[in-house]
């Protein structure tokens, strides 16, 4: 009794520490709030000057020098760091400095419409790569997050070793573990299992297992 009332007073210590959430000083806020804008604007700023450099490069080379594959170097740029809306506001931005550059070159085409076409062209190719791309950080981040929560301290029943979620509900290890990751798992028993759950059966598959060496 003496034990199961420690088990008791520790879980419910454990847990109350546990959701106690985590005092952050104001200056922190402020300063975590002034750094995010900041590193946006910086972002931004350095991307459209790269934007700008490519422009410039490839109205001075002319139609001849196709400079198209560098227009993706700031998309990439601003959607990995920024995020899809950023991408794909940023690939409508590309695609008319494109343009720009296409009438600013003096390109001559048999119909006024094939130089809109060209650049709806590149803005489909402009969205599907941002798109592309921020599905891609996407997952990399649901990855991180999900090594992060089973590599973190988890609430554990000291009885019966269920474990807890973030929504308050108890799971068996090898369902949680399985739910927040790509682990599979192949039931067996120990030696000690054996001997103390199947003892009739133990000689034989001990036997067995100095066989497979395990």
């Amino acid at each position: 009794m003496e034990l199961t009332h420690g088990i008791v007073q520790q879980s419910i210590v454990f847990e109350v520490t546990e959701r106690r959430p985590m005092q952050t000083s104001a200056p922190d806020i402020r300063e975590t709030r002034t750094k995010r804008p900041a590193r946006t604007v910086s972002m931004a700023a350095a991307s459209l000057a790269g934007l700008g450099f490519i422009g410039v490069m490839d109205y001075v080379t002319g139609p001849e020098i196709s400079f198209g594959v560098f227009y993706f170097l700031p998309i990439w740029l601003i959607t990995w760091k920024l995020g899809r809306r950023a991408g794909v506001q940023f690939s409508v931005v590309c695609a008319l400095v494109w343009l720009a550059v296409d009438y600013a070159g003096g390109s001559q085409y048999s119909s006024p419409f094939i130089p809109y076409w060209n650049a709806a062209t590149r803005l489909i190719y402009f969205l599907t790569f941002a798109i592309f791309l921020s599905d891609v950080r996407e997952r990399l981040h649901r990855s991180r997050l999900e090594v992060k929560r089973l590599s973190s301290l988890l609430p554990i029943c000291a009885s019966c070793k269920k474990i807890r979620d973030e929504k308050g509900r108890w799971h068996e290890v090898e369902v949680y573990i399985k739910d927040h990751s790509d682990t599979n798992f192949s039931h067996g028993i120990c030696p000690d299992c054996a001997k103390k759950f199947y003892p009739e059966f133990y000689d034989q598959l001990a036997n067995k297992w100095k066989q497979d060496g395990g």
